[in-house]
């Protein structure tokens, strides 16, 4: 079996919580690099004691959404008698699960409606905003908090001359992409951000005109994570100094940034997304 994943204290006991009793619907909500994933491999092994078992599917999207077409094989998929005696028996994940189309929400919905009673359906996103009211009322919610500082520290091995302090900044306290720098010098998160320096030293009309500047949905919130960690980093040295004016300035850039972040996750057209961003940042 699979080690346990680092949770936050109070992330760890709704883990157990759950283990102990099982629903049929849960959706683990979580940001870049928080360890989405892993932690639904960790829950499947628990409840099966196996997560490659047979009767494990997952759903990721194809290209850019998850179709109609995806949810109605998962019917099939869980119309099939699964063998055994245990309680659980079944687990689908769904990965990504803010592309589900409409329709395909739609479709999903009626499997929440009547879920199996042998069968965990998990879904994993960024942002549960972009779903239904009515699948979010069906499912628990597992929200992935970051992970304190010295959590992290006692977890290494080595430090291996790592700046542990700006590792943790840089994440955002989030594991797995704490663990994807602390092994990557050259992870794109560093280029980005080093490129949201730049943009935010930058004219507008510099910002407007920059040839490089991201366009594909998944480009720009990465580039908008960026973005917010840069600023939220001189929002806390704001806070430190004790600098009114710098605070409300850094405060009112990361509000613009998760409004923006919002319109990307909505599909709001890049051109203005960045048009905005450009103009008010």
């Amino acid at each position: 079996m699979m080690s346990e994943p680092l949770f936050h204290p109070s992330t760890k006991g709704r883990v157990r919580q759950f283990l102990q009793k099982p629903s049929h619907a849960l959706m683990i909500v979580g940001s870049p690099g928080s360890g989405k994933s892993h932690v639904a491999q960790y829950i499947t092994d628990k409840i099966l004691g196996d997560s490659t078992h047979s009767f494990v599917q997952i759903i990721e999207p194809e290209k850019t959404t998850i179709s109609i077409e995806q949810v109605r094989s998962l019917q099939k998929f869980l119309s099939l008698k699964v063998p055994g005696k245990q309680k659980i028996r079944r687990v689908c994940i769904i990965e990504q699960a803010e592309t589900l189309g409409v329709e395909a929400q739609n479709a999903l919905l009626k499997i929440l409606e009547e879920p199996p009673d042998d069968t965990v359906i998990m879904l994993l996103t960024t942002n549960d905003k972009t779903l239904l009211t009515t699948i979010i009322s069906r499912v628990q919610t597992l929200q992935l908090l970051a992970i304190p500082k010295q959590q992290l520290v006692d977890s290494l091995d080595s430090r291996d001359g790592k700046d542990i302090d700006r590792l943790h900044v840089l994440s955002g306290g989030l594991p797995g992409l704490f663990f994807e720098l602390l092994n990557n010098d050259d992870h794109v998160l560093s280029t980005n951000i080093q490129k949201a320096k730049q943009y935010l030293q930058a004219t507008s009309f510099e910002r407007l005109s920059n040839p490089e500047m991201p366009s594909t949905k998944t480009e720009i919130a990465a580039f908008l994570q960026a973005l917010m960690m840069a600023c939220s980093g001189a929002l806390k040295v704001a806070i430190s100094k004790g600098s009114f004016d710098d605070y409300k300035r850094w405060h009112k850039r990361c509000q613009l940034i998760y409004e923006v972040q919002q319109y990307n996750a909505k599909s709001i057209s890049a051109k203005l997304i960045l048009g905005r961003l450009a103009l008010e940042i």
